[in-house]
């Protein structure tokens, strides 16, 4: 429980307790991740919804590394749907240039995709 910062527990526990979503604004990627590592179901198919709304090239490569990390299929279906649109400038990214050696994985799949 050491990875998650106090915030993030926090709206945890409120969810928990309350059965309330949080706001939009707070479900993030490290609110996704802890939902998945408590078996939050709910908590995390909102968290993964909200994400892919928000996708874009500036978090592009983070929000596929997690969707493939932690269990967010929607999440990982969107991402990968946007790199294929958007391949000419995604390629271009930094982050996108070490994705090979980090998560082959990832690429494999999006070939895959790319080419059916």
């Amino acid at each position: 429980m050491n990875d998650f910062d106090s915030k993030t527990m926090q709206i945890v526990i409120d969810y928990i307790y309350t059965g309330e979503f949080p706001k939009e604004k707070y479900l993030d990627i490290s609110l996704l991740i802890a939902a998945d590592f408590l078996c939050e179901e709910e908590l995390r198919r909102a968290c993964e919804a909200f994400l892919e709304t928000i996708i874009d090239l500036d978090n592009i490569v983070e929000i596929l590394t997690t969707s493939f990390t932690y269990n967010a299929p929607n999440l990982r279906k969107s991402a990968m749907a946007f790199v294929c649109e958007n391949m000419k400038a995604v390629k271009d990214l930094p982050e996108w240039k070490n994705l090979h050696v980090d998560h082959p994985k990832i690429l494999s799949e999006i070939m895959e995709v790319a080419f059916d």
